[in-house]
């Protein structure tokens, strides 16, 4: 699979898509429950919510990054 872009990312969060990816080893899921959107780390209890695929992108924390900026080092490891 070539690598999604990350506008790709966006269209396919906005139409459903649940997302499984890497950041520096470490696992994380993005789940789409239709009235939001959730971000965690694999296996965590913790959690971000957000009612946009945009806010996600532009507002999620991960290691004090947002999506956008640390998305050439992010690995898509599946796609539901």
């Amino acid at each position: 699979m070539e690598r999604p872009t990350i506008k790709d990312f966006e269209t396919l969060l906005e139409t459903g898509h649940d997302i499984e990816f890497f950041y520096k080893g470490e696992k994380y899921t993005i789940i789409n429950v239709g009235v939001f959107i959730s971000l965690s780390k694999y296996e965590s209890n913790n959690y971000q919510e957000f009612s946009s695929t945009k806010e996600l992108i532009f507002n999620a924390n991960i290691d004090n990054f947002k999506i956008v900026d640390i998305w050439d080092e992010i690995e898509i490891s599946y796609i539901y």
